[in-house]
């Protein structure tokens, strides 16, 4: 039971209790560091993920469900649910009751502890709970033998009330995956006087949502070693530049760093990336919540005016140049923060002066016939800034790589009424549609064996403007086991209209009304039959 023992209640043994014989999530970390004390690959699994998801279940990737909920549907706290356990930890303070702690365990179990997180925090604190003899034991061991992730966050959490400095210690190797980051940075800031070095520390150690959770606690750092940090490297995470570029725009100082006669490749590039993410926006403050913006793109420009040679120099140009030519209202609130028509038509100058060098050109030829995904994309990215037709590039690519949905949306893209008829008939040369029509389900289409259904959900998605091309890819959508599918089809069709379907296509569609085992894609068929519309449902899941 691990390295701590308790009193069981007379009806409660060994072999009942919910942890009995099963790994503990601290050891499996523990054990999967690489030498740098970054979590490898094998430790990103942990071992309650058979036990957490059933087959068919939608996995978020580690930490993305508190992280979305926490960014996202702020101030709402399950106060409900917090008050059905209290009562327990407070019976556990009190004599150390095992009954109690199976219960709380298995109420932990549905790892829903970030829907009262804000609540149970708040409870907790209030009570002035008394840590020994009994709560303080039971938080350690919970979060060094706790075998499901449910009740280690909560242990986490727990600590961060009565625990100790020392305590930081686990909560901050806990953190290192990412499911326990936020957890842990929460404890982190409680357990010690001076918390950011750790923070900062277990922030290089994470690159999803655990960082961006730990550089969210770095706002107010006036040293200077991690302001160089933020503005380097604190931004790069695996889910959104745009979480955190505001934050390090502006904790990191980059107005400072660029005020410098010259400047390291480094953090010109560091620079782009976090103005390219800031003008793009999105889920946190953008480029209209910098004050320093007009300051800062006006010393970006200049330093990149002289050392721009790669083409990811020539999109941060060309978006900063698209930024400033917006028409908009905002504008008018600009003039807040600097900007005057002077200093906006300075930059467009300076940054059309960088779009026009005959380099990119060279740059974008030579790119397209590259290998490297990154390289390749970089440089279709760029042709299509320059008005460069790449169809001949991504086709090809389409055609070493048929099984990749990112090809068969860019050849898509690129589709008209000449290319759509190639588009058609690669989709019957390389996809499986035998596969594929194996009969309606309700499967989500998640993984990698349902990457050919990803690839035809793709191209179904530009047949709706081409009537009664590609019928064949309608009907293979249609015995999909995969709902979207169904969905992109019964769209399709819609937007052929009526007055262009052939009879067998009526009665493919009747036919699909029968067989189909979900409600809301049998409606839309029906909506459908009946003429109606189906503008403002874009749910195709």
């Amino acid at each position: 039971m691990g390295t701590l023992s308790f009193l069981f209640d007379r009806h409660i043994t060994p072999e009942n209790l919910p942890w009995h014989g099963l790994p503990a999530i601290y050891t499996h970390i523990t054990t999967n560091l690489d030498e740098h004390g970054v979590l490898n690959e094998a430790g990103q699994t942990l071992p309650d993920e058979d036990r957490r998801f059933q087959e068919g279940d939608l996995r978020w990737v580690a930490g993305g469900i508190d992280g979305a909920i926490g960014h996202h549907f702020r101030g709402s706290s399950d106060k409900k649910r917090a008050r059905h356990i209290v009562p327990l930890i407070q019976e556990i303070a009190r004599n150390d009751s095992q009954a109690k702690k199976v219960e709380l365990y298995n109420v932990l179990l549905a790892d829903d502890l970030v829907g009262y997180f804000d609540s149970l925090l708040e409870a907790m604190t209030q009570l002035h709970l008394e840590p020994e003899p009994y709560l303080r034991n039971f938080a350690r061991w919970l979060a060094l033998e706790g075998t499901d992730r449910g009740p280690v966050k909560f242990a986490i959490a727990l600590l961060g009330v009565i625990g100790q400095p020392k305590d930081a210690d686990v909560a901050a190797l806990l953190g290192k995956h990412e499911e326990f980051t936020l957890y842990a940075a929460t404890a982190i800031s409680a357990l010690l006087d001076e918390p950011l070095p750790h923070i900062w520390d277990l922030a290089k150690h994470v690159s999803g949502w655990g960082r961006i959770h730990l550089v969210e606690r770095l706002t107010n750092t006036e040293n200077p070693e991690i302001q160089q940090w933020l503005i380097r490297e604190g931004y790069k995470n695996d889910i959104m530049y745009e979480y955190l570029a505001y934050i390090c725009a502006t904790a990191g100082d980059l107005k400072s760093a660029l005020d410098q006669e010259t400047i390291d490749e480094d953090l010109l590039n560091s620079a782009g990336e976090l103005l390219d993410a800031l003008i793009i926006g999105g889920p946190a403050e953008d480029i209209d919540d910098y004050a320093d913006a007009p300051v800062v793109i006006r010393r970006y420009l200049a330093h990149l005016e002289s050392m721009a040679h790669r083409l990811e120099h020539f999109l941060s140009a060309h978006l900063i140049h698209a930024y400033l030519t917006e028409l908009k209202e905002q504008w008018g609130q600009r003039k807040k923060q600097g900007w005057t028509l002077e200093t906006r038509n300075t930059l467009l100058q300076t940054s059309q002066r960088i779009m026009q060098r005959p380099l990119w050109q060279e740059l974008v030829r030579q790119d397209l016939s590259s290998d490297d995904p990154t390289t390749f994309y970089t440089a279709s990215q760029a042709a299509e800034a320059l008005g460069i037709d790449t169809w001949d590039a991504h086709w090809e690519k389409l055609r070493e790589q048929p099984f990749d949905p990112r090809h068969w949306h860019e050849i898509v893209r690129r589709a008209n009424e000449e290319r759509i008829m190639d588009i058609v008939g690669a989709a019957r040369e390389y996809l499986p549609l035998d596969k594929i029509a194996t009969g309606p389900e309700d499967a989500l289409g998640l993984g990698e064996e349902y990457v050919n259904h990803h690839c035809l959900d793709v191209i179904l998605q530009g047949l709706g403007q081409y009537p009664e091309t590609g019928q064949f890819l309608v009907e293979i959508a249609l015995l999909s086991p995969v709902v979207r599918n169904r969905n992109m089809a019964i769209r399709v069709l819609s937007l052929w209209g009526q007055h262009r379907w052939t009879l067998e296509i009526e009665q493919l569609l009747q036919e699909a009304f029968q067989r189909e085992p979900n409600t809301e894609v049998q409606e839309r068929i029906r909506r459908v039959l009946d003429g109606e519309p189906l503008e403002g449902d874009d749910e195709f899941s």
